[in-house]
């Protein structure tokens, strides 16, 4: 039997370098792979942060832009709007009318017939910004007396919460004696009003006065400037002393601060015609315009309708109308507003009519007035009623002029009606009253009318637009 020894096979060397390299293969693509799940999770971690800070900031943005415009609108929204003066001063307005209307001597009376007919229509309110705070205040006359002794001076304002407000309550315009002679007035360098009223009887005395705002929001009258005279001790002559705030003063100082505030004026607000006054009324109305109103023109100034009914007409503009027979030399014209107000005037000429100083007369007649109740009965027609009708002189008050003798009349066409029609351009003819068709002329030929038409129902009179 043969002994031999036994030997193990080994792992040839080129095999356990492939196993070496394999192992460090796979060692180093774990660590690659490591490495760049962690590179990628910080990245994306940067991206967030960054997404989250434009939010964030866009956020801010917004916020600041909501509240710049929040701010802007506060702003805009923090200035209150005016109140509406005109609804409550149109109030007062119709109460005061009577008493406004006896307040005739404005201007004076005709020297003829002294106390009985006006010179000219009274205008007594005025709608003036005297404090220009944007709000105009009102002022008024008006008389309550029945023997027309004095007027009463009336100032309304508007208070906070939109009511008006009587601020200055006095006697002004006498009618005694002398008469008074006033103005009142504005001044670029001073928001108050002020006032120059004087009276006469054998001595004169006047006084300018501003009206200073009290602490419970009235007005106070401050004499600033005054006159007055005296006889002297052979009581032929008078002489006159002047007053400045209550201390005397020269005749220089004074007329210089008179001048002052006159060449200042910047509302020529009211005044009445008085011989003491005329020179300084004539000078102020060359440069400066008169803003008190007629009461027909303060009422269409405030324009406030009486109740829901009271609508404006279906008008885009004035309308002219003419009254007449279509023969001789008589004739009504009126202008027509949208919101029912109107005025106009009547002329009728008698050529034959002649007398002492005067070759011929003529028959006139200047008036406003206002239709209210204003309701729409079809597509053609409106119904309506005359509220008032104002004439600037009292009928039958007379005047000549240039050798020609007038006349106050009265609108003829307006008196006697209470209702009035308005009848639209297209409306048939044949849906007409026979009398307004028989003032039109050659209507009746027609098939409708071709302009507008106005009926005084109770007086069965005709007016036309064309």
């Amino acid at each position: 039997m043969n002994n031999s020894t036994s030997k193990k096979k080994s792992i040839p060397p080129v095999f356990l370098v492939l196993i070496v390299l394999v192992a460090l293969s796979f060692v180093f693509f774990l660590v690659a792979l490591i490495l760049f799940n962690t590179h990628g999770e910080s990245d994306d971690n940067k991206h967030s942060k960054s997404e989250d800070t434009v939010a964030e900031s866009s956020k801010e943005d917004t916020t600041q832009e909501d509240t710049t415009v929040a701010e802007e609108n506060t702003s805009e929204e923090a200035a209150p709007a005016l109140p509406d003066y005109k609804q409550p001063y149109f109030t007062i307005l119709k109460e005061k009318q009577a008493a406004i209307g006896q307040y005739d001597w404005q201007y004076g009376y005709d020297y003829d017939d002294w106390g009985t007919f006006p010179a000219k229509e009274n205008t007594p309110i005025a709608l003036t910004d005297i404090n220009e705070d944007g709000i105009p205040e009102m002022i008024l006359q008006y008389c309550e007396d029945e023997n027309k002794t004095f007027s009463t001076l009336d100032i309304y304002s508007i208070d906070a919460n939109g009511a008006a407000t009587c601020i200055f309550n006095s006697g002004w315009d006498a009618l005694v004696a002398g008469g008074s002679g006033y103005y009142l007035f504005t001044t670029a360098d001073n928001p108050h009003l002020f006032a120059f009223n004087s009276m006469a009887d054998e001595l004169e005395e006047g006084s300018f006065y501003e009206f200073i705002p009290a602490a419970d929001g009235t007005l106070q009258q401050q004499e600033i400037l005054s006159y007055s005279e005296e006889f002297t001790d052979d009581s032929y002559d008078v002489s006159r002393s002047y007053f400045k705030n209550g201390a005397p003063c020269d005749q220089t100082e004074y007329d210089s601060t008179v001048n002052n505030m006159l060449n200042n004026m910047t509302h020529f607000v009211m005044y009445n015609v008085n011989y003491r006054t005329e020179d300084t009324i004539s000078s102020i109305l060359s440069h400066s315009s008169l803003e008190s109103m007629t009461y027909g023109q303060a009422y269409r100034a405030l324009g406030v309708p009486d109740s829901p009914a009271e609508q404006t007409l279906p008008l885009s503009e004035d309308i002219e109308f003419t009254f007449s027979s279509g023969a001789g030399a008589w004739s009504t014209g009126l202008t027509l507003h949208p919101d029912g107000t109107f005025s106009g005037s009547f002329h009728d000429s008698d050529m034959g009519s002649s007398g002492d100083g005067y070759d011929a007369t003529v028959y006139v007649c200047e008036f406003d007035g206002k239709f209210t109740n204003i309701r729409k009965t079809d597509d053609n027609t409106y119904t309506m009623t005359l509220e008032y009708c104002n004439t600037a002189k009292t009928p039958e008050a007379t005047w000549i002029e240039d050798r020609t003798k007038y006349v106050a009349s009265t609108p003829y066409g307006i008196e006697g009606g209470t209702n009035f029609t308005l009848y639209l351009p297209g409306t048939p003819v044949i849906t007409l009253p026979q009398e307004y068709v028989s003032w039109i002329y050659d209507l009746d030929k027609n098939t409708t009318l071709s302009g507008y038409g106005l009926y005084n129902v109770e007086q069965q009179e005709g007016f036309s637009s064309y």
